[in-house]
């Protein structure tokens, strides 16, 4: 049978509330921004550490040890997008 895209299974583990995301800040000109999200995913048979930042997605899962795109990294960048707290664009201008 058709298996579920990892799409799809992003937008089933942030509707479920199967995603919890935390923050990594930066002080930036005396204030502090969100640079990074950090955050584990309930995923269907372990829960996995994941993190997301402009840098990519990095997760504890198998796909993500293998540097892969995975449903978890994904789903934490979707319920990142719908917090719209991460400063993205002052990202870029930091010196690494």
């Amino acid at each position: 049978g058709v298996g579920v895209t990892r799409a799809g299974k992003r937008i089933k583990l942030v509707a479920e509330s199967r995603v919890h995301v935390g923050w990594v800040s930066k002080e930036i000109n005396g204030t502090e921004l969100p640079i990074a999200a950090m955050g584990t995913v309930d995923g269907d048979t372990d829960t996995y550490r994941v993190a997301y930042s402009p840098l990519g997605r990095v997760c504890t899962c198998l796909a993500g040890r293998g540097h892969r795109d995975c449903s978890h990294g994904l789903a934490l960048e979707l319920a990142v997008a719908e917090s719209r707290t991460l400063q993205l664009e002052i990202l870029y201008d930091l010196p690494l």
